[in-house]
């Protein structure tokens, strides 16, 4: 093992960037980016920006349209049933909920086309990587917080569930499931309320979301052998649909990624992974960890850089630490340096640091 204790740089670095919002393409993340490139030049990494076009609207605007869509349409069908309307009118209250599907399903691709701005992913190279270490540097403000986002994706789906079971029990028994059916429309209805509040905004320094990541991989640099092969990729436009690191995936080979986003003072570390789960990837993480982190599917709600990996073919995870207190903090501007300290850093980059020398 040849990593050493972290000498705090990477929250330095986290304080410096973070005493500002970061919205994608703005000058405050071109100057955070620039700085990040200095601090990674400064270590032996070669350093490159690949910039590429990409469309902000799925980003910005397919979850609060689902959102409304999710809500009107759960409503109408609500009423059709209560008023005993036809089919006509049930059938016409599905028309919302399919937009609200389709926007779901072709977020990730709309990112390509529709009026195209300009990104840039900051990507350091230390000899031949086999290890990358991942971490976002936009922001974004929402008038809800990621926590109402992620709660209200949970009502949709069992507002869903439950009108699901009670349309069958009403094809068995005619009346008796009209109570079950407006309830879980109602409860559809109220889930949208908060994904349809989701628009995004310029508000709040992103210093847990995601200024702590980026101290996190910094400080784990620091840890490992200056000759250690690796890379790193300091991505755009996560807020925006995961634009940054879609772009960066489709020019390179499948390989290993460790994501870092979101690292609170208090909470339990996780390693969050989708469908995909990449097995052999966390049983090393788990074996390597001082204190084991806690191994969950990615929350309803939540997207991370590593999602946008694994979809291209990568063995990606996320690694975070937090509680449902932090996730009230993310995307508002609560989420500022003076709620955090950055105790957690230092435990995250040594298990970043550990992990990606066991990996290699």
């Amino acid at each position: 093992m040849t990593a050493t204790a972290g000498g705090g740089r990477g929250v330095a670095l986290a304080r410096s960037i973070a005493r500002s919002s970061r919205p994608a393409g703005s000058e405050s993340e071109r100057r955070a980016r620039a700085e990040c490139g200095d601090h990674l030049r400064s270590r032996g990494f070669r350093v490159v920006e690949q910039s590429f076009d990409y469309s902000a609207l799925p980003g910005k605007w397919a979850t609060p349209i689902a959102g409304a869509c999710i809500s009107i349409g759960a409503l109408w069908a609500a009423f059709a049933v209560v008023a005993k309307r036809d089919g006509t009118a049930q059938i016409l209250a599905a028309v919302p909920m399919l937009v609200a599907l389709l926007l779901a399903l072709a977020s990730k691709h709309a990112i390509s086309s529709g009026p195209l701005r300009e990104g840039v992913n900051l990507v350091g190279e230390r000899g031949v990587p086999g290890i990358w270490l991942v971490a976002h540097l936009d922001t974004k403000g929402q008038p809800v917080p990621l926590l109402a986002r992620a709660l209200g994706v949970l009502l949709v789906a069992v507002g869903w569930l439950v009108t699901l079971g009670g349309w069958i029990v009403h094809a068995f028994d005619g009346t008796g499931a009209i109570e079950i059916l407006v309830v879980g429309l109602l409860v559809a209805a109220v889930g949208g309320l908060p994904l349809a509040a989701s628009v995004v905004l310029d508000r709040g320094t992103g210093a847990l979301d995601n200024a702590s990541g980026i101290a996190c991989i910094f400080e784990a640099i620091d840890q490992l052998d200056p000759d250690f092969s690796i890379g790193v990729v300091v991505t755009t436009a996560e807020e925006l649909a995961l634009a940054g690191a879609r772009a960066w995936a489709a020019g390179q080979p499948p390989g290993i990624a460790l994501n870092c986003d979101g690292v609170d003072d208090e909470g339990e570390l996780m390693i969050m992974h989708d469908s995909k789960s990449p097995a052999d990837v966390i049983d090393v993480i788990l074996a390597t960890a001082a204190r084991p982190p806690r191994v969950r599917r990615m929350p309803l709600g939540l997207l991370t850089d590593s999602v946008a990996l694994t979809d291209a073919g990568w063995r990606a995870v996320t690694l975070s630490r937090g509680s449902l207190a932090s996730l009230r903090r993310v995307h508002t501007p609560q989420d500022s340096l003076g709620a955090l300290r950055g105790d957690g850093v230092d435990e995250m980059a040594d298990l970043l640091a550990r992990a990606a020398e066991a990996l290699a």
